[in-house]
């Protein structure tokens, strides 16, 4: 949501010399909005190889750089680390400037335990490996939060009623149409049917409760 944008990101977004950012059209809307005239350059998980040596080139050279991400805070599941250690390991300042995380909202109106838990991002794509890693998960005495695509939740969700059956309840978390976070608000046992009707949504946020917490 443009409006969670905080003052002191758009006063720092306002006086760097390039903003660098996963998808232009994205960010664009950004500055077009609170007038912020710095120019736009792609970095994501595509291109990070070639364009992490032209970053750190342009700051060699003095430039101000901001790096954004498109929805919440840069370097969570997305690729700016390398970025981010490459620059410090070249002894440049990096700053970091607190705004919207989706993690944190999601947990904040999952009406799930939040005194512990443990973040995984985005899991494997493929079924076996995602069977893997859950099993590994449930093993964890922690909220599990997660990031997938809406067509793979119900997949995901079939597989945790598989291995943890009726031991945790689930939140599946979306974008609504004003960009705010909605909270669906469901049980592993009934999941399917939930997932079945998000298939088409780019990203969502799972989150995983212990009922005993």
């Amino acid at each position: 949501h443009l409006g969670d944008i905080t003052l002191r990101a758009l006063e720092t977004l306002a006086g760097v010399d390039i903003i660098a950012c996963e998808d232009t059209r994205i960010t664009r809307r950004l500055t077009e909005r609170y007038a912020i005239t710095a120019q736009l350059k792609p970095y994501h998980e595509h291109n990070a190889a070639l364009a992490r040596p032209k970053i750190l080139e342009k700051l060699s050279q003095g430039a101000s750089i901001a790096l954004v991400s498109d929805a919440g805070t840069p370097l969570i599941s997305d690729p700016g680390f390398k970025l981010v250690r490459e620059a410090c390991a070249a002894g440049y300042a990096v700053i970091a400037i607190p705004g919207a995380s989706s993690v944190l909202t999601a947990l904040s109106v999952a009406a799930l335990p939040t005194h512990r838990f443990y973040f995984e991002g985005f899991l494997p794509p493929k079924q076996g490996a995602r069977r893997t890693r859950l099993a590994e998960l449930s093993k964890i005495d922690a909220t599990l939060v997660m990031f997938d695509s809406g067509n793979r939740v119900q997949d995901i969700e079939r597989l945790s009623y598989m291995l943890w059956h009726h031991h945790r309840s689930a939140d599946v978390l979306r974008r609504s149409r004003n960009r705010c976070i909605e909270r669906i608000d469901i049980h592993l046992a009934r999941v399917f049917d939930v997932a079945r009707h998000h298939r088409a949504l780019k990203k969502v946020d799972v989150v995983h409760g212990v009922d005993n917490a």
